[in-house]
């Protein structure tokens, strides 16, 4: 409650005695960390944020959700490499969906393809980025993302041809 109130201070003291108390089920530890990291994000604190999303693999096997959150922290500092990993790690995973904890199915396919074509792009691989939006659109046929991409990659393409 307080994170959707972005209360975000008294939301990452309260989640990191949750946290801290070792009471938790591990669903619940696994989602409490993925808050806390959002908490911090929201407070600049971009460290602390990497932090509390990689407390988050003391709770089992990285899932698609803490994969992507993973990579996008690393797009956010222009790590493309090493969001690639991430968004590769999050392809691989299978929802879990009798584990009780809450699934996001766009991060076991959809975003990963997504993001690597942005990462890509920004790698300089025009192929790459188009590829991996076209496997995202597979996800989402007639995605409103997945085509803004592709008359960019057009666009970009063709300067490239008259380059």
């Amino acid at each position: 409650e307080l994170w959707y109130h972005k209360e975000y201070p008294r939301a990452e003291k309260m989640l990191e005695e949750f946290l801290g108390s070792g009471q938790g089920w591990k669903e619940n530890c696994i989602e409490a960390c993925q808050v806390l990291a959002q908490c911090r994000q929201a407070m600049g604190k971009e460290e602390e944020a990497l932090s509390a999303l990689t407390q988050a693999l003391r709770y089992g096997h990285p899932r698609g959700e803490l994969c992507c959150a993973i990579g996008n922290w690393f797009i956010r500092k222009k790590e493309y490499q090493t969001a690639l990993y991430w968004y590769d790690v999050a392809e691989k995973q299978k929802p879990d969906p009798v584990s009780g904890g809450f699934v996001q199915m766009d991060c076991y396919g959809y975003l990963p393809a997504l993001q690597k074509s942005l990462c890509w792009y920004y790698l300089g691989d025009l192929s790459r980025a188009i590829s991996c939006n076209e496997k995202a659109e597979r996800y989402k046929p007639g995605d409103s993302a997945c085509l803004y991409n592709r008359r960019f990659y057009l666009e970009v393409a063709q300067k490239e041809t008259v380059l």
